[in-house]
Parts: C-alpha cells; sequence; structure tokens
C-alpha cells in the first residue's frame, strides 16, 4: 500500500505541476508550449475553458491535485482515521475520472482541438485510477 500511496503522490505533484503551469500561461496571457500538435491555445481559450462556473478547469484541476497530494500524504503517514481518506480519496478519483472523460469528449466532438497538457491530465487522472483499483 506504500508503494500504491506513493505512486499516487508523484501522479498528484505531476498534476500540480501541469496546473500551475497552464494557470500562468492564462493569467500572463501566454501561448502555452503544445509538445504535440498545436492546439493547445484553442482548447484552453475555448468557451468550455470554466466548465464550473467560479474557476477556470486549470484551477480546478489544480484544487483536485492538492487535494489528493494531501490525502494521499495523511495515507502514506497513517493519520487517523485511514479507512476514512482512502474512501475519500476514492470517491475524489473517480470524480475526476468522470471529468476527464467529460473533458476529453468536449475535446473530441466541441471544440474538434486537441491540447497535450488537458489529455496529460486526464492521463494522469485515469493512472491514478488503475494504481487504486489494484490495491
Amino acid at each position: 500500500m506504500l508503494t500504491a500511496s506513493a505512486l499516487l503522490f508523484t501522479l498528484a505533484c505531476l498534476g500540480v505541476s501541469v496546473s500551475v503551469y497552464l494557470i500562468d500561461k492564462r493569467r500572463a496571457a501566454a501561448k502555452p508550449f503544445c509538445p504535440v500538435g498545436k492546439n493547445c491555445a484553442v482548447v484552453l481559450n475555448s468557451r468550455y475553458n470554466r466548465i464550473f462556473y467560479f474557476a477556470h478547469n486549470d484551477t480546478a484541476g489544480l484544487i483536485f491535485f492538492l487535494t489528493t497530494a494531501l490525502l494521499t500524504s495523511f495515507l502514506v503517514i497513517e493519520v487517523a482515521p485511514v479507512f476514512w481518506w482512502r474512501r475519500i480519496l476514492v470517491a475524489l478519483v473517480m470524480a475526476g475520472d468522470l471529468m476527464s472523460l467529460y473533458l476529453i469528449y468536449l475535446q473530441w466532438q466541441k471544440i474538434k482541438a486537441w491540447c497535450f497538457w488537458c489529455v496529460a491530465t486526464a492521463v494522469i487522472v485515469f493512472l491514478m485510477t488503475l494504481i487504486i483499483i489494484n490495491t
């Protein structure tokens, strides 16, 4: 379980890094570097960049990944009640899966463009799910 938690924590930190990068680019009104393709700005500047009315998707992602990292650290250092932290983590990651699937759908069907960073965060969430399922 410790190795799985360490992997989850590492993935959460990777997600935090991507989210902070995207927030920084958005706030600076700068075009993000897109290692694959050239559509990152198209997706990030679309009307779907704010699914939740109170926050941009990159901010929601940052909150998700920070919360995931916090919960995983609770599991690693065994802060009581471990059982409930694990349940909350599972529910959070499953909700992240649903959100990631919806955002992938939006890129595919509505925006008709792909953002490397957006797909990368979805892959991170799906990897988290695989780790949780196998522990």
